[in-house]
């Protein structure tokens, strides 16, 4: 394991280092990333990402549920179109 040090380049992020099936990735601590946004975008450009997150999540699950919908109308109109006969 890793001791979390001070990133180099910025000065201000601590990270980890390790690896899933032999490829590298850092772990970053939340609350310094965000300090670091804001920092760098304002406090706006945060709160505007984050909302712009949620949007787009939401936006997905909006989808997914559409098409689940559109699967079950279809069965609906195919078992009542059978009972029909």
């Amino acid at each position: 394991m890793v001791k979390y040090s001070t990133h180099n380049r910025a000065g201000k992020l601590q990270y980890r280092q390790n690896h899933i099936h032999g490829n590298p990735y850092l772990r970053l601590l939340r609350h310094e990333v965000e300090a670091l946004v804001r920092d760098k975008g304002g406090q706006d450009g945060l709160r505007k990402k984050k909302l712009q997150k949620e949007l787009a999540d939401i936006n997905k699950e909006a989808r997914k549920l559409k098409t689940r919908l559109k699967a079950i109308e279809r069965r609906r109109a195919e078992l009542m179109q059978e009972l029909d006969k």
